[in-house]
């Protein structure tokens, strides 16, 4: 039942993250891409990570085994969320967040499969313990990708839900 919440929290967390990115806006940022041609990008890129996540989080892992696949299958996507990320050339005024987002979004992978490889080692009573390191104040790439959030927002970004 945590797993699942868990992954529910990560798929949300990040499908909100990216395509927070989208939605309204414009100018340029002085580089070769506008502001409102970043935000679209990012909002279809949003959109694709969303429906990845949204198959993630609905798994049901029933042992250790499947429970540390599935965190596998997280960091491989987190892992493709930064490689695209990575494909995106930002605003100049925000390349620095960007930035900070493929950064955060491959920081984050890792974490999740070094999670994966301590779930495959564990014995069962453990489980519980490794969960809680899904916290968001424990995931250091999830941290650098709120950081990366509130820079777009300072300067003007739309955020969607996160802006609220």
């Amino acid at each position: 039942m945590r797993q699942r919440a868990a992954l529910i929290f990560v798929g949300a967390l990040l499908g909100v993250v990216v395509a927070g990115c989208g939605g309204g806006g414009s100018g340029g940022g002085g580089g070769s891409t506008s502001k409102a041609e970043y935000q679209q990008q990012m909002q279809t890129l949003g959109q694709e990570l969303s429906a990845s996540f949204s198959s993630l989080s609905s798994a049901k892992p029933t042992d250790l085994k499947s429970s540390a696949a599935l965190f596998d299958q997280v960091g491989d996507a987190l892992d493709q969320a930064g490689d695209k990320l990575a494909e995106i050339e930002p605003p100049s005024e925000v390349a620095d967040a960007h930035q900070k987002l493929v950064d955060g979004a491959h920081q984050a992978a890792d974490e999740f499969h070094q999670l994966a490889d301590r779930i495959k080692n564990a014995k069962p009573s453990e489980l519980p313990q490794l969960l809680d390191q899904l916290n968001p104040q424990n995931l250091k790439g999830f941290k650098k990708l709120q950081r990366a959030v509130n820079e777009l927002k300072a300067k003007g970004y739309q955020l969607g839900q996160l802006g609220s």
